[in-house]
C-alpha cells in the first residue's frame, strides 16, 4: 500500500499518478511495447525506395523469365541514363524492371525492359543486351561505371544473339551459352575472369525483353561477386538495344540499387531472453531512481 501511495497522489475527487509513477509508467509502456516488437519480430526500420528486395522462396527459384513464382517478388523500377562517361556514348533505354529471388542455395534476378524489336542473330546490326553489375566489396562500393583502380566489380554480361547461337548448335550447356563471367577495375576494363559461373534465361514476349540471371549463393572470389543471404550488396544495370545499333560504350545505365537480402527468421527464445535482461536492467535503474527521489 505504501509503494502505492508512493505512485498515486490524493486529490479532492480522484487519483492521479505522481511524477515518480508517471515515470515508472512510460519505463514499463516502453517496455511492453519492446517486447510485443520482438516477440513479433517487427522490424524498426523500413527498406530504401531503391533497393531490390530479394525474396526467400521455401521451393526453387524460377528460372523461366515466364514463371507464375515472378509475380510474388516486388518488382523495383530502376531509372537508365545514356552512359556519357567513354564515347561513344548513346544507349535509349529508359528503365528496366527487376525482381529477384534466393531459395538459400540459388539466387535469381530477373531484368526485363521494353523493346519491340528483337535482335538476336548476327548480322548488320548488333545484338541485344544486357549486364547486371555486383561489387566484389559490398561494403565499399566502387565507381558505378565499371569499378576503378582499387575496386573490382564483377559483371554479368547477356547477348541474345550468343544465347540463341547455344541453343541453334545444341551446347551441351545452354543456360551458359549466353552470359560471360567478367570483373572490372576501370572503364573499358572488363576482362573475362573464372569464377562462380552465371547462367541466363531469356525470353522476348514482342514487346519487352525478360532476362533471368541466377547464380550459387557465395561469399566471394576475385572473380565472384559475394551473394548470401542475411548481407546486403548493391546491383547496376546496362541495356544495349541493338535496333538502333547500340554496342560497346553505347548503352543505357543505372546507379547502384541495393540488393536487400531478407534478414533470417530470428530466434524468438533468444529474443526474448535478451528482452527479460532489458527489462531487469530497467527495473533496478527506476528501483535506483525512485530511492535517490525518496532519500532527497
Amino acid at each position: 500500500m505504501a509503494f502505492l501511495r508512493n505512485l498515486f497522489g490524493n486529490t479532492r475527487e480522484d487519483k492521479h499518478l505522481t511524477p515518480k509513477g508517471r515515470a515508472l509508467m512510460m519505463v514499463a509502456v516502453l517496455v511492453a511495447v519492446g517486447l510485443g516488437m520482438g516477440v513479433l519480430n517487427v522490424p524498426l526500420a523500413s527498406s530504401a525506395a531503391n533497393s531490390i528486395e530479394v525474396l526467400h522462396s521455401t521451393v526453387k527459384v524460377p528460372t523461366d523469365p515466364q514463371a507464375s513464382l515472378w509475380d510474388n517478388a516486388k518488382e523495383l523500377e530502376v531509372p537508365l541514363s545514356a552512359q556519357q562517361m567513354q564515347q561513344p556514348g548513346g544507349g535509349t533505354t529508359r528503365q528496366v524492371y527487376v525482381r529477384a529471388m534466393e531459395d538459400g542455395q540459388t539466387f535469381a534476378i530477373r531484368v526485363s525492359w521494353d523493346d519491340d524489336t528483337k535482335n538476336d542473330t548476327v548480322g548488320n546490326l548488333p545484338s541485344d543486351a544486357a549486364a547486371v553489375q555486383l561489387p566484389i566489396d559490398p561494403v565499399h562500393i566502387p565507381y558505378q561505371c565499371m569499378g576503378q583502380t582499387n575496386s573490382r566489380v564483377n559483371i554479368w554480361q547477356w547477348k541474345a544473339a550468343l544465347e540463341r547461337q547455344g541453343v541453334e548448335n545444341e551446347a551441351l550447356d545452354v543456360d551458359m551459352a549466353g552470359v560471360r563471367n567478367l570483373t572490372s577495375n576501370g572503364i573499358c576494363k572488363a576482362v573475362d575472369t573464372p569464377g562462380i559461373e552465371p547462367r541466363v534465361k531469356s525470353y522476348h514476349d514482342g514487346k519487352q525483353w525478360h532476362v533471368v540471371f541466377w547464380r550459387a549463393l557465395s561469399g566471394g572470389d576475385l572473380g565472384t561477386a559475394p551473394l548470401t543471404r542475411g548481407t546486403n550488396s548493391s546491383a547496376a544495370f546496362a541495356v544495349w538495344n541493338g535496333e538502333r545499333g547500340e554496342t560497346k560504350g553505347m548503352k543505357a545505365v543505372s546507379t547502384w540499387n541495393t540488393i536487400l537480402f531478407e534478414t533470417p527468421e530470428s530466434n524468438t527464445g533468444a529474443n526474448l531472453i535478451t528482452l527479460a535482461v532489458v527489462v531487469l536492467v530497467a527495473g533496478a535503474i527506476v528501483g535506483w531512481a525512485m530511492r535517490r527521489m525518496s532519500s532527497s
